[in-house]
C-alpha cells in the first residue's frame, strides 16, 4: 500500500493510509454497531438539549433534563463499546506498521549517526573482543567507545551515498548483521536489532531476530526522529494519524450510510 508513495514526501503517505484507515473503520463500525439504537439516543440527546432551552427559566426541570441528557449519552457511548474492541485490532496493526516509516526517517548522505551494541548481562564490555565491519560507503569515525555502566559498545559512523548496507559486528569468526538505510524514500526502518521472541517478531519484524546464542541483546542505529508537516503544523505522526482517519471517517459517514 505504501509502494506508490516512497518517492514522495511522506505526506502523501500518510494521507492515504488515513484514507484507507478511516474508510475501513467506518465499514468495520457499521458491521458491528447497534445503527438504530445509536440513531435513537442522539435524536434523544437532541431532545433533551432542546428541553433545557425551552425550560431555561425553569430550574428544576432544566437540572431534570441535563440528567436526561447525561443518561442519554451513556447509553449512546454504550453502543460504542463493540465497534471499537473490533476496530482497535487493525488499527493497532496500521499502527505498527507505520511506526517503522515514521518514527524515524533514513539518513542522508555524509550524516553522521551513533551505532550501538548492547551486551548480555554475563558478557564483560571490557573485555569482550567486537569489532565494526562496514561497506566501503560506511565510514567509521570513532573508535570503539566501551560504556560498563551500560555493557553497551558504540561508535559513530558517516555514510557518502544512498543505499541499503550491512554493518557486520565481528566477535571472532562469527558475524552479527544489521542493516542500514541512507535514502530519501518512505522506506521501513528497523531501528534495533532484539532477539527472536514472539513479541520481538511483532513489535519489529522489518528485520530478522538476534539468534539465540549471541552475545548481544540488540544492534541499533540511532536514526533521527521524523518530523512531519501538514499544512504548516508540525506534530507527532501517531497524532495526525488519528486526526486524518477520523476526518476522513465523518466525511465518508454519509456516502456508505453509517451512524456515528
Amino acid at each position: 500500500m505504501f509502494y506508490p508513495f516512497e518517492n514522495l514526501t511522506p505526506v502523501w503517505g500518510m494521507i492515504w493510509i488515513s484514507l484507507v484507515t478511516g474508510i475501513v473503520m467506518l465499514g468495520i463500525f457499521r458491521l458491528t454497531s447497534n445503527q438504530r439504537g445509536i440513531k435513537k439516543s442522539k435524536a434523544k440527546v437532541s431532545a433533551y438539549i432542546l428541553e433545557m432551552r425551552l425550560y431555561s427559566h425553569d430550574l428544576g426541570k432544566m437540572l431534570g433534563s441535563l440528567g436526561k441528557t447525561f443518561l442519554a449519552n451513556l447509553f449512546y457511548l454504550r453502543y460504542m463499546i463493540t465497534p471499537i474492541v473490533f476496530i482497535i485490532v487493525p488499527v493497532l496493526i496500521v499502527l505498527i506498521q507505520l511506526s517503522y516509516r515514521y518514527e524515524h526517517r533514513p539518513l542522508q548522505p555524509r550524516e553522521q549517526v551513533l551505532v550501538k551494541a548492547v551486551l548480555k548481562p554475563d558478557v564483560q564490555v571490557l573485555a569482550f573482543p567486537v569489532t565494526l565491519q562496514t561497506p566501503e560507503d560506511v565510514l567509521v569515525e570513532t573508535p570503539l567507545l566501551r560504556i560498563p555502566s551500560l555493557n553497551e559498545v558504540d561508535w559513530r559512523i558517516r555514510v557518502e551515498r544512498d543505499g541499503v548496507y550491512q554493518l557486520n559486528f565481528m566477535v571472532g569468526d562469527r558475524q552479527y548483521e544489521k542493516n542500514l538505510h541512507v535514502t530519501s524514500s518512505l522506506a521501513p526502518l528497523s531501528v534495533t536489532r532484539v532477539g527472536s521472541s514472539m513479541y520481538a517478531t511483532l513489535m519489529n519484524h522489518a528485520e530478522p531476530g538476534m539468534p539465540e546464542d549471541s552475545p548481544f541483546i540488540s544492534l541499533s542505529v540511532m536514526y533521527p526522529e521524523r518530523t512531519l508537516t501538514i499544512m504548516g503544523v508540525d506534530l507527532h505522526w501517531v497524532i495526525w494519524f488519528f486526526v486524518l482517519s477520523l476526518v476522513f471517517s465523518f466525511a465518508f459517514k454519509s456516502v456508505f450510510k453509517v451512524e456515528l
